[in-house]
């Protein structure tokens, strides 16, 4: 194999230097020629193919050179011309502008309410072993003419119902 024919294709090289930040480009040539010499036991044309592959999966946002254009855009302006064009409708059309927002604030304040809801009702109880068979027993008691239930009952319960019900572990 000649020195020559174990060198990466140059168009490669052109291609990040015109694309790339110099800062980094050094550093994805070097993997890329890393990688070129790892593939030496392939042909020269699949080799080429590879490495154009392999230096097209080395381009990254953060290494390419910034276009002036686009990062130079103003922003200010627009959401300025927005907030004016709202609060000019705001203040236009004051009933319907109060219907919608208090219509999406209850929207949003039903659906925290919900969410909540179902939050703590998947997180009780989830953390047993064996949580398809853990039973809740309520104790019920008459007082003063009321019937009130109780999620606590008293401790001897348990062994009192192992005796009498032979399934219960």
């Amino acid at each position: 194999m000649s020195p020559k024919s174990n060198q990466p294709p140059k168009q490669v090289e052109q291609f990040l230097s015109w694309l790339c930040k110099p800062e980094v480009l050094e550093e994805i040539l070097g993997d890329l020629e890393e990688y070129y010499i790892e593939l030496t036991e392939k042909p020269r044309w699949q080799r080429s193919i590879f490495y154009w592959f392999q230096a097209v999966n080395f381009l990254r946002p953060f290494a390419l050179k910034k276009i002036a254009s686009y990062y130079s855009f103003n922003h200010t302006p627009m959401f300025r011309n927005y907030y004016k064009t709202s609060f000019r409708n705001l203040m236009r059309n004051p009933l319907s502008s109060f219907i919608n927002i208090f219509g999406l604030s209850t929207a949003i304040g039903v659906c925290l309410v919900v969410y909540a809801f179902l939050k703590y009702d998947y997180s009780v109880d989830r953390f047993h072993e064996f949580k398809d068979e853990v039973y809740l027993i309520t104790f019920s008691a008459d007082r003063s003419g009321t019937e009130e239930r109780y999620g606590l009952t008293p401790r001897p319960l348990g062994d009192i119902l192992r005796q009498d019900f032979t399934y219960i572990k």
